[in-house]
């Protein structure tokens, strides 16, 4: 996910800056290839491609090698240094690092990242005709619409991000009521035949992948790649059970859903303002909360509004927030990339908990 943003930032450096020569991408596991090549395919700089095996062997060349040839593009710090805050409780610092070097790779981001239109082209008219009759091969019509539903369960890392199929429950009624259909992607499980209109393991596709993630009508599901892919398809997200509450989904057509966080012992939810405090003192960032705290997974209540407000905001075209949720950002100071990106929490959440959000 993050290189989908790092990619666009790098080919713009090397368009305004002739002395680099090319971008080196080392990309993991689970990387959708054609997306990258698509990508690179509109620029005329060299892009040099590494599979996820030698991802270190590569990362370590260019840090040892190069030293000061090199920008670094990547928004997180590399595995090493994550590690060793994590260890001498220096996340809290990690955190400071990460969101300068989010504000560098996003300072350009209305110019380098929502591509919208142009990637038509990364589909040959070979390609359009497969996947539509795919779609339909499912009971999608080339009239129909469809959002995508994107559950992470039980695998990568950051554990808490993870969602399940039944907090979407009355959102899938929702959209089904109206006409739409639900593609679900991601791992899969049995009993998602019993609330979906169509499961998918198109992972396994990848130009269909990217089809889907292009033609939907909006994409609900965790901070992750496929929201990633979304937004640069210029296709609205709603990001749920979102963790790093000052860390958004990209785009001002897209809104998140924070988890709550409650104190175990009071069964208080947690300010905004404790958060950071919480953050300062135990050093927690991504994962890895204090004993006495816990994650809440958003209720099916919030995730149905989040989507029948999305999806007037679209039929209307009107993707501003009408709440000013300044004094929420501010809580986060302005270094953060919440004041570089125009997602907002959805109105309807944010108002629920004003009294979270902005204490």
């Amino acid at each position: 996910g993050h290189q989908l943003v790092e990619l666009p930032y790098a080919l713009s450096l090397l368009s305004e800056k002739p002395d680099f020569n090319y971008v080196i991408i080392s990309y993991g596991n689970g990387a959708n290839e054609f997306l990258f090549k698509s990508l690179i395919s509109r620029s005329e700089i060299e892009v040099k491609i590494y599979s996820y095996y030698l991802h270190y062997v590569v990362s370590s060349v260019i840090q040892k090698k190069l030293h000061e040839q090199t920008v670094n593009i990547s928004i997180a710090p590399n595995d090493e240094i994550y590690e060793y805050c994590k260890a001498n409780n220096l996340m809290h610092e990690y955190s400071l690092i990460e969101a300068r070097q989010y504000m560098k790779v996003l300072s350009g981001i209305e110019r380098n990242y929502n591509l919208g239109n142009s990637t038509d082209k990364m589909f040959s008219a070979e390609d359009k005709k497969a996947c539509i009759k795919l779609l339909e091969n499912i009971g999608i019509n080339s009239n129909d619409w469809f959002v995508c539903l994107h559950i992470r369960e039980n695998k990568y890392w950051s554990f808490e991000r993870n969602n399940i199929i039944n907090i979407y429950n009355k959102a899938i009624e929702y959209i089904n009521s109206i006409g739409g259909h639900i593609i679900i992607i991601g791992e899969y499980k049995e009993n998602y035949r019993e609330c979906s209109s169509f499961y998918s393991n198109y992972g396994s596709n990848e130009i269909l992948m990217m089809y889907i993630l292009k033609y939907q009508k909006f994409m609900i599901g965790t901070s992750s790649g496929p929201s990633n892919v979304s937004v640069i398809f210029d296709i609205p997200v709603i990001s749920t059970n979102v963790t790093q509450w000052d860390a958004v989904a990209y785009g001002e057509k897209s809104s998140y859903l924070p988890k709550m966080i409650r104190n175990k012992n009071t069964n208080v939810l947690l300010t905004a303002s404790e958060v950071m405090e919480l953050r300062r003192k135990e050093s927690f960032y991504l994962d890895g909360l204090p004993d006495s705290v816990e994650y809440l997974d958003n209720d099916e209540d919030s995730i149905l509004s989040a989507v029948i407000k999305k999806n007037s905001e679209i039929d209307n075209n009107i993707f501003s927030s009408m709440i000013d949720q300044s004094i929420f950002k501010n809580n986060f100071g302005d270094g953060k990339i919440l004041w570089a990106v125009k997602s907002k929490i959805d109105d309807l959440y944010y108002d629920k908990y004003r009294y979270i959000f902005e204490g």
